[in-house]
Formats: C-alpha cells, structure tokens, sequence
C-alpha cells in the first residue's frame, strides 16, 4: 500500500542542505581547520598570482644560504668570522688532560714535585672532583704515550652534572688555563690544559708538519715557522685565538758526547771497539754472564759503581788500560768530554726528517685551521717552495674534518641522482623531478639560514642565552641533512602525485593545483609537526643539552619547517610553469602530427 501511495501522491519533498565539494568543502570547515584552510588558500592565490616574485624569492634566499657557505668556508682565511660553525666532532668533556713540560735536565724526582703540586692546585680551583698525576710520560693529540724525564699528565674528571657550577665544560677548560698557564709559565714550566676527545683521535685542531730529506732545511723552516705563529697568536695577531703552540723542537735534551782523539789512540794503541765498550761500561754495564736459577736465568752487568759516574766528566780521570810504561791510561789522555743539546723527538716519516708544530683554538676564536695554513704560505710559501727538500702538510683536525666533509657531500650529490633517476622513471618526465628535487634546496636552505641566525644570537646576545654549540655544523648535523633529503622529497611526490590525479580527473590546471594542494595541506603538516614534537627536547636540551645531538635534532628542524613550506606554497608555483614549458616543448610535435 505504501509503494501504491508514493505513485499516485509523488515522492515527498524534503529539504536538504547543500553540501559544498571541492576547494569549498575545505573552506567551509569550522573551526581551527576552517580556519587555516582559508589562511592557506589566500596565500595560495596570491603566490599563484605573483609566480615570478615567489620564485625570485626563492632562489634569493636559496643564493643566500650558498654564500654563507662559502663564506663560512673561505672567510677565516681572511681573518673573517664565519657565519657557519663547522665542528669536527663537537666535545661533551667530562676528562680534563694537563700535559707537563719541565725545563731540559729536569729530574723525574723534580718533574714528580711539579706533578703533585700542580695536581693540589688543580684541585683548589673547585672545577674537577679528583685530579691523578704520572710523572715520566705524557699522551700527544692522538693519545700515544711520550716518555722523558721532563714530562708529567695531570688526568682530572669534572664532576657530574648536577654538582658543577658551570653549564659548559669549555668554560671550566678555559678558566683553569687563565689561572695556571701564565703562572706556571713563569717558573719554567709549560703545561697544556685540553679536553679528552670524546670522537676519534684526529689529532690537535692546528697542526703542521714539515718534513723533508734536507735535514738542515726541515729545521731551519720549522723553527721560523713555530716563531711565525707565536709572533702572530699574540693580541691583535692574525692568528689570535691559537693557544697551547707546541713543537718538537720545545722537547730538548742535554747529551754529552765523548770524542775521543783518534791520534793519541792510534800512539797508545787503542782500538775504537775498546773505548766504545769503555764508555757503555762507565754507564750502563758489560754484559758478562748469566746467573742460572733453577726457574729463571739473571743477565749480570759489570759496570763502575754509581758514585763514581755520578758526574758524567769523572770518566776522563778513569783508567781505560795500562799504558806503555806500566803506567795507567786514563781516558783524559785520549778523549774528551762535550756538553750538547739535542732533540727529546726526533721523528720520520717516509723516511724524511719530520717536525710537528701543533695547537689548539680558544673557544671565542674566530679563525680555524685554514687561517693558520694560508698565514705559513703567504710569510712562508715561497721560502720553502724554492727548497727542494722541504714541504709542508696540514692534518690533524682540519684534514679529517675536511674529508670528512668531502665524503658526505659526495654521498650526497650521490643520493640526488639516484632519486632524480628514480623519479624521471616514475613521471616519465626529466623536467618534473626538478620539481620535487627543488625540495632538497629548500631544505638546504632552511637548515643553512637557521643555523647561521643561531651562530649571530650566540654571538651578540648575553651569554647564556643561546649556546654557541647549539649552531654547530657536525658531521652528525651534515647526516642530517642528507637524511632530510629523503623526508621532504616524500612530501613533494605525493603532492605532484595528486596534482596529476586531479588533472586525469579532468580539472584545468590552476583548480588541480588548488585542490591537490588543500588535499595535502593537513597531512603535511601534520607529519611534519609530529616529527618535530618528537625532535625538538633534544633540539632544546631536555632534560640535559647535548653538544653531540642537539645540532643533529635542530639541523633536521630546521630543514623540515622551511621545505614543508616551500612545499605547500612554492611547490605548486614551480609545477605550473615547468608544466607550460613541458607543453611548449610539444607544441611543435603536435603540430607535426596534425598536419601528417
């Protein structure tokens, strides 16, 4: 009866609500969503309609970011601060190094005292929580062991981190070498306050080497090259900033040669094997036998008693043998005794005479290792290029930081083109991947202008308010980056991938954009937000700021916030006109193909 009525009185009418599709339907959201739909669809708009103006931004800031690059890499070369701050492997110090240089001759019994004393006051300063000293050795930039009379290491740990009275361990480092060094300077002792590394052992952030077959010539370069930078690390300097200036030549010994006479020898009838032996007896022993044991076997030396070589010339008034008349021949009568200073290091490589020159930087330094490479070839250069038998090599921490850098960067660029081959395949297109490569730029972008605005807050704002290693470019930092590559290159294709759906559909051109773009607007943003929640404690410093991790967290910020913006806004403005120009492209084969 139903279905009867509904034919002969008509379906009943019902008033129902329009419901808005397409953009609308975004724009007529309520609430925060409604809201930001509108927002987002009037910049839209406008960049659609000023392309040319957006783009040109774009590639300003994109040529920006480039020059600060160059400029952070080249500008301490020419004694400019750099906007960027390029760290190796960026220290969280918890171990403090104090490396002690007494004066040549020094006893290990004098060089103890130092030890101990300079351990008590170490300890008096209230900054570390215990200090142990060794006398007799001490470990270079790269943590091998060196052994003399003269040197000491005084190893200290910085409390934990609640107990100190310093957030940053370099500001501890940098109080103690004020209130040490220069004191114990003055009494002839030269000591180096350094951080223990927490990366691998690369060496001292300044350190040059000169090395070469002449001899002669290896010296005399090195030392005008050490004098060169002490001159220049004073204030005012060029090299101001460079701290702990330390050489192989600073490590003397005294020696005493014997020399004996050759021809009062040859009268006495001495053979030279006998006087070698002579001298090594006076000091070190002969080796006459062994005493047997029943579980060991005891190597016995012969030598003078010890009060009798206490002074080394005493062994000219010593009988070396019976001389011709029955008399004694002592070895005054056919030798003598020279005091010399020698090198405590005498080191080789590849066979060639080397000397290390090495430094550390302050932490306020504005130059780096490249200032201190160009300063030696500007004073230097030609000097030693006119030697054949000399040369100079920069490493330590400025060659691995360098190829370190150089590898990324390969690995890099290398990434780019396996995913532009990857989405030229895709798109069946070799103009639209550049399209969602622009991504990379931006982010590259992103990170390089963040991070240089850090650097300048560190620079002019009160201390404390922001770290400077909060604007340090690490090679962790430098992974980041490549690793965002992957991440906003994500974002671009499934944008484009809905722009083409919507042209499929049969939408012109400026609606696909608009649509795809409102389509996309809210995941984006919400993947892009949720990523950085996560990030940002560690970016920030909670509940603890670490110098290792907190550049990697702010570098992946950073680049993440700029490209997704670049994505909703920039993005479809480059799709447009790379689309006209893939159609002009065509124009003339379609005109080939109408006429045929």
């Amino acid at each position: 009866h139903i279905s009867d009525l509904d034919r002969l009185l008509g379906p009943e009418e019902v008033d129902r609500p329009e419901v808005p599709e397409g953009v609308e339907a975004y724009l007529s959201r309520p609430g925060f969503t409604g809201k930001l739909s509108r927002f987002y669809d009037r910049v839209f708009l406008w960049n659609q309609a000023n392309g040319i103006r957006v783009l040109a931004l774009a590639v300003l800031l994109f040529v920006g970011a480039v020059g600060i690059v160059v400029q952070s890499w080249f500008g301490p070369t020419l004694g400019m601060r750099p906007m960027l701050k390029l760290v190796f492997f960026p220290e969280d110090t918890s171990i403090l190094h104090i490396a002690v240089n007494t004066r040549p001759g020094t006893s290990l019994n004098q060089t103890d005292d130092i030890v101990r004393q300079l351990s008590r006051e170490l300890r008096e300063t209230g900054l570390v929580e215990v200090a142990v000293g060794l006398s007799g050795m001490k470990l270079d930039t790269t943590y091998r062991p060196q052994f003399s009379h003269q040197f000491g290491l005084v190893m200290a740990e910085f409390p934990i981190r609640s107990e100190r009275v310093y957030d940053n361990p370099n500001d501890a480092i940098e109080a103690i070498r004020q209130k040490l060094q220069q004191r114990w300077l003055e009494r002839g002792v030269r000591i180096e306050v350094t951080g223990q590394k927490d990366g691998p052992p690369i060496g001292a952030p300044v350190t040059v080497r000169v090395q070469g077959s002449d001899q002669e010539g290896v010296d005399e370069i090195s030392r005008k090259a050490y004098q060169l930078l002490k001159d220049e690390s004073q204030p005012g300097g060029r090299l101001e900033g460079v701290v702990d200036l330390a050489s192989d030549r600073d490590q003397q010994s005294h020696a005493l040669t014997f020399i004996p006479d050759e021809k009062q020898m040859a009268v006495h009838g001495i053979d030279p094997g006998q006087v070698r032996t002579f001298v090594a007896g006076a000091f070190d022993g002969i080796y006459v036998g062994d005493y047997l044991r029943t579980d060991d076997e005891i190597p016995i030396r012969v030598r003078f008693h010890q009060e009798a070589t206490r002074d080394p010339t005493s062994i000219l008034g010593l009988p070396v043998a019976r001389g011709g008349d029955t008399g004694v021949l002592r070895f005054g009568e056919i030798g003598t005794v020279k005091g010399t200073s020698e090198p405590g290091i005498l080191r080789r490589r590849h066979f060639q005479r080397s000397v290390n020159i090495t430094g550390n930087l302050a932490p306020d330094a504005v130059i780096n290792s490249d200032t201190v490479s160009f300063v030696i070839e500007d004073v230097l250069g030609d000097e030693v290029r006119s030697m054949s038998g000399v040369s100079f090599n920069y490493e330590g921490e400025a060659q691995s930081t360098n190829r370190s850098f150089e590898t990324l960067f390969v690995s890099f660029w290398i990434a780019v083109f396996v995913i532009y081959l990857i989405l030229s395949a895709q798109f069946s297109s070799v103009f639209y991947p550049f399209v969602i490569l622009s991504n990379v730029a931006f982010s590259f972008t992103g990170v390089v202008l963040v991070m240089a605005l850090l650097a300048l807050f560190s620079d002019i704002l009160p201390s404390g308010w922001v770290r400077e290693e909060r604007s340090y470019i690490t090679v962790s930092a430098f992974i980041a980056v490549i690793g965002l590559t992957g991440i906003v290159v994500n974002d671009a294709i499934v944008l484009m991938d809905f722009i083409q759906r919507r042209r499929r559909e049969g939408l012109e051109l400026d609606a696909a954009l608009r649509m795809a773009g409102h389509e996309r607007m809210r995941p984006i943003l919400m993947t892009t937000i949720s990523t950085i929640a996560g990030l940002l404690p560690m970016a920030i410093g909670i509940p603890h700021f670490d110098v290792r991790w907190s550049p990697f967290a702010t570098v992946f910020v950073a680049g993440l916030m700029v490209a997704t913006i670049m994505t909703l806004l920039v993005v479809p403005v480059l799709y447009r006109y790379s689309y006209r120009f893939h159609e002009a492209l065509k124009a003339p084969e379609r005109e080939v193909d109408s006429q045929s």
